[in-house]
């Protein structure tokens, strides 16, 4: 599903942010992405997403080269990613609904199926009661839950998730992490990059661990300090 060939980013300032890295990961695997800050895991996530482009190597999703899209592609490329964010970044003006009903209208879906689809995919997270609310009336674990609504309402194939549990209590972690548990079980790829050690200890999947921008340990369902950071 994903494959990176050694890839390496520079930024303008020749900082060097990823070096020579090889990856892989397979369709319906769920991954941690670990490291200290600075070790490149914002990087790789903004790889993946194609805010950014590598300054050598070559990167391929469902065995086709996103380093050659074209800007018109790009757009069509991420429909097949939801992503999910630490700080949530839902509209504060928009109702539980309208936010993920938003990530819907942006690929041109018709408000019949808008109508149709927003409700069933609230009810998967848990938020059928609160389709009327608005951010400011939800507990942060909500928001969340409207965050991971809206990042697989367009049926991603691939999750990714930066830092999702950074904002939350170790219980609404683990309620979290249990969501996206589920959402890996029906096919969905998730690669998840976290500082939380609990959330790794608690969920015992592959860990992939940056230190300096490589690939310093790459394990099958090991916890925080098997990566030995």
């Amino acid at each position: 599903m994903i494959k990176l060939v050694n890839v390496t980013k520079k930024y303008g300032n020749n900082s060097l942010a990823l070096e020579n890295v090889e990856l892989s990961i397979d369709k319906g695997e769920f991954v941690f992405l670990v490291g200290k800050s600075g070790a490149g895991k914002s990087t790789l996530l903004k790889l993946l997403t194609r805010q950014e482009k590598p300054t050598e190597g070559q990167i391929m999703v469902g065995g086709k080269s996103i380093v050659r899209l074209s800007n018109k592609e790009v757009p069509l490329y991420r429909r097949k990613i939801g992503v999910v964010f630490q700080d949530f970044l839902l509209l504060e003006d928009r109702t539980v609904f309208e936010n993920v009903a938003f990530a819907l209208e942006a690929t041109g879906t018709s408000p019949k199926e808008v109508k149709k689809i927003v409700p069933q995919v609230l009810q998967k997270v848990g938020l059928a009661k609160k389709t009327n609310s608005f951010p400011n009336q939800l507990s942060g674990g909500e928001q969340q839950r409207v965050g991971i609504a809206r990042a697989i309402v367009n049926r991603p194939e691939i999750i990714i998730a930066d830092e999702p549990t950074g904002n939350l209590d170790p219980k609404t972690s683990k309620e979290i992490m249990r969501l996206l548990s589920d959402i890996n079980e029906r096919g969905t790829t998730i690669l998840m990059a976290t500082h939380d050690i609990e959330v790794v200890a608690y969920m015992r999947k592959r860990i992939i661990a940056l230190k300096n921008g490589q690939v310093f340990r790459d394990i099958d369902k090991g916890g925080y300090e098997d990566a030995d950071l």
